[in-house]
Formats: C-alpha cells, sequence, structure tokens
C-alpha cells in the first residue's frame, strides 16, 4: 500500500534576505516543499485567488479587446446569455433576482452582473468604450470588411 504523504531531507531556499531549511513533504508522488514564515507569503503571492468582483472597468482591463472578435463574443455572451468564443456566462435565477456571472479565460476574476440594468449598463459600456461609436454590429460589420480588404 502506497503512503500518501512522508517527509524526507531538507531543501535549501535560497532568499534574498536568508537560507531557509525546509523539510519537503511527497503528496501524493509529487515532492511538495512546506513554507514557513515568510516563504509561505511569498508562496501564497504567487498563487491568484479566484475571485468575483462587480466592478465592469477593473474586470475588463484584465481582458485583451483589441480583436473586434473578441469585442463582438464579448457582447454576445452578454447579451444573448449564450457562451461565445473565450467568454462564458451563468445565469443564477435567486429570490432578489437574476444575477450572471461571466467569465474569460483571460482573467482569474468572474464579473458579477447583480441584475438586469447591470446587465444592460455592461453591454454600453461595451459600445461606448471598444466600438469606437458604433453599434455593435455596425462595428463588427466594419472591421470585417476592412479586414477582407487587406
Amino acid at each position: 500500500m502506497r503512503r500518501t504523504t512522508k517527509s524526507f531531507s531538507p531543501v535549501l531556499l535560497h532568499d534574498k534576505f536568508k537560507q531557509t531549511k525546509v523539510k519537503t513533504k511527497i503528496i501524493n508522488g509529487s515532492p511538495s516543499p512546506v513554507y514557513k514564515g515568510l516563504e509561505s507569503i511569498e508562496c501564497l503571492q504567487t498563487i491568484r485567488i479566484m475571485a468575483t468582483t462587480t466592478d465592469f472597468l477593473a474586470w475588463l482591463s484584465c481582458i485583451d479587446l483589441s480583436d473586434y472578435n473578441d469585442v463582438w463574443s464579448l457582447y454576445h455572451t452578454v447579451s444573448d446569455l449564450s457562451d461565445y468564443s473565450s467568454f462564458e456566462i451563468d445565469v443564477k435565477e435567486e429570490t432578489n433576482g437574476t444575477k450572471y456571472f461571466l467569465k474569460s479565460v483571460e482573467c482569474d476574476d468572474t464579473l458579477m452582473l447583480a441584475s438586469e440594468k447591470a446587465r444592460q449598463t455592461f453591454l454600453s459600456i461595451i459600445e461606448t468604450e471598444y466600438c469606437e461609436g458604433m453599434d455593435i454590429e455596425g462595428y463588427y460589420a466594419y472591421h470585417h470588411a476592412m479586414e477582407k480588404d487587406d
């Protein structure tokens, strides 16, 4: 029978402040360092915790929307309540109303649109900030036609 956790000889971790002896554990056959003190804080700083946010602009800032196809996909994911390209949306019916949870492969955080009004505001922001003064369909058609000319 295989043991899932055991300890063996110490490993030296180099830190710009000091050297620390840290035990290494074998977890399911793979060595995994056990960090202590400052090292544990440094280790945790490298792990992104997936969070839910309602801040439209902060969430949009971690998405690359330089391609018109991505702008169109994001807009239609939210407007059609259907997954497009790298965007997914989950709709949750709750006692206090419908909430929409938007995810992207580019962003660890999930954007929560807490109401229908928030969803409509988000769609408006996409058109205002990314569609160069056009509605989403005009923006897509224009860039698609320009791409064919190249």
